[in-house]
């Protein structure tokens, strides 16, 4: 598959109308990312093939600057591989609500969504957009514990975090005083301060916005539980703790 080409495809019985719909709604998504990531450069997509069975879409970018049509084509991977995971989509709120407005569709006529690009492929099967266009999140101030993994600046300052509960993606904004900071931690354990968005059902943190602090914590270095001393100290024949365990266990 070329650099330059991105496929939409559609799994289940689908309703012309249907079909209609979420062209119309990918093609919002497609123009919303060549403005924010194709560096303000004139792309046209144009449809390269059209499929019949499990209806699919194969549009190409053509533009003067092709390194810009490629980072849009790479953009899509990274949003429905977010989509995917159910992770933080790692764009503005615009991309985000365009992406979320696609899935819509999953209405069960339409299975799942697939959409593939040279490094990438992904299926979503759920929907995440809500019709009333608003998002019920429960916020609180507090922190949360994980290794920088991703930093961006499409419009806004962002970096993900993999936090050490859920071990799942945590979405972060921060500001341009912040910066040398985020960048020096990446890869690092950090403890996040801030504004943190969670699922209303689980607790899971999704999201970290107004970021007042980044802590940088030092990190265990391998086999250091090996030099953690017992309460009970032990010595030669005496019973090993996992046969006190299992003793314990059987007497109950």
């Amino acid at each position: 598959m070329a650099k330059d080409t991105i496929t939409f495809i559609l799994h289940g019985d689908i309703p012309l109308e249907l079909f209609s719909e979420a062209i119309e709604r990918w093609s919002k998504l497609v123009d919303i990312l060549s403005k924010e990531v194709g560096e303000r450069t004139d792309i046209e997509w144009e449809i390269a093939k059209l499929k019949s069975s499990d209806p699919t879409v194969i549009v190409r970018g053509r533009s003067p600057d092709m390194p810009a049509v490629e980072k849009v084509v790479a953009a899509q991977g990274i949003v429905w591989r977010a989509l995917e995971k159910k992770e933080p989509i790692p764009y503005s709120d615009a991309v985000s609500s365009r992406a979320r407005a696609i899935t819509g569709i999953l209405n069960g006529k339409i299975s799942h969504i697939e959409i593939k690009t040279d490094e990438s492929s992904a299926i979503v099967e759920e929907s995440f957009f809500d019709e009333g266009g608003t998002e019920e999140r429960e916020y609180s101030f507090g922190t949360v514990t994980g290794y920088v993994e991703t930093i961006t600046k499409h419009n806004k300052l962002r970096f993900t975090i993999y936090d050490l509960i859920f071990n799942r993606a945590v979405f972060c904004q921060f500001n341009d005083e912040q910066k040398k900071m985020v960048v020096s931690v990446w890869e690092k354990r950090v403890r996040i301060a801030g504004k943190i968005y969670r699922d209303t059902q689980t607790g899971r943190p999704i999201e970290i916005r107004d970021v007042t602090e980044i802590e940088l914590l030092d990190d265990s270095p391998p086999g250091s539980f090996e030099a953690a001393s017992g309460i009970i100290p032990w010595r030669k024949g005496d019973e090993l703790p996992e046969e006190v365990i299992r003793r314990i266990r059987n007497d109950e």
